[in-house]
């Protein structure tokens, strides 16, 4: 399952324009999350990030990781707009934006992807919630399928940007003696990845983090958890680009259980390397 950060306002907050009070809680509990939920996706928000340390650094991560980024811009909240421009400097696409009608929405933003849904007041009642659900997945549905970009910093400048990539951490064993072709091939790698994900590769994409954690194995050299949790994710897309194959749904929890997600509540938890991927042909991964 990919990974949705919420962005948005937390508690009760007045609408600036008309000092209408909006419990955004209540409305990332009965829409947001159970929409996104509904679309197949794990939504989290910044105030669930659970690890230890600065939480604004893996707020921060989490918008260059998440799979999709939903912003609600209801009470114009002055930190939901910064992070929204952060996630559209970062990333050309999926991204989505939504409000509570009669939010004055600044000028730039209507022009990306974004829909209205009908609020009464503190708490939105049932039917709205329904209409905003229903309305939710298909616009992640429809996020996650385009290749045109939904920043109009990227719909501006277009192939002249390229989104930023992490940079990989020095492996363990290289740190004492340098082997520079072995860290070159890991950097090469992530950029790989990265480049896969925006053509919707995810075939070649599984077969070639397969291989990539059987030389590991093979060399005795740990890999780190992004890798994993990559090859997982084009494992599930991989037979229609929405996860419906049955066996590669079974094969993609195998892969992810490689880093134990039921015993840890930290995101990012270094377990001991596990070999090769159960249940996966490594002859075709060769083909």
């Amino acid at each position: 399952m990919g990974r949705c950060f919420v962005v948005m306002g937390y508690g009760k907050r007045p609408d600036p324009e008309t000092s209408k009070v909006y419990d955004l809680d209540k409305s990332y509990r009965s829409v947001i999350e159970q929409g996104v939920r509904l679309a197949g996706l794990d939504p989290i928000r910044a105030d669930e990030v659970v690890e230890s340390g600065v939480i604004s650094r893996q707020m921060y991560r989490d918008f260059m990781d998440a799979e999709l980024v939903v912003c609600d811009l209801t009470t114009l909240n002055p930190n939901a707009l910064y992070e929204l421009g952060v996630r559209m400097a970062l990333r050309p696409r999926s991204t989505i934006v939504i409000a509570a009608e009669g939010t004055k929405v600044p000028f730039n933003l209507n022009q990306n992807r974004f829909f209205w849904y009908k609020h009464s007041g503190q708490v939105i009642d049932y039917d709205g919630a329904i209409a905003a659900q229903q309305q939710l997945v298909k616009v992640c549905a429809a996020t996650l399928a385009s290749n045109e970009p939904d920043s109009l910093i990227y719909s501006i400048f277009g192939d002249q940007l390229v989104p930023p990539h992490w940079k990989d951490p020095t492996p363990e064993p290289l740190k004492a003696g340098a082997n520079s072709s072995l860290i070159k091939a890991s950097h090469s790698m992530r950029i790989f990845v990265e480049e896969a994900k925006q053509r919707n590769a995810w075939d070649e994409l599984a077969r070639t983090l397969q291989v990539f954690h059987e030389d590991a194995d093979r060399e005795g050299r740990t890999v780190d958890d992004w890798y994993t949790q990559q090859c997982a994710l084009a494992t599930y897309k991989r037979s229609d680009g929405n996860g419906a194959n049955t066996d590669d749904l079974l094969l993609a929890r195998d892969i992810i259980d490689r880093l134990h997600p039921s015993v840890s509540t930290d995101r990012r938890r270094r377990v001991p390397h596990r070999p090769c991927i159960r249940g996966y042909d490594s002859s075709l991964a060769r083909d």
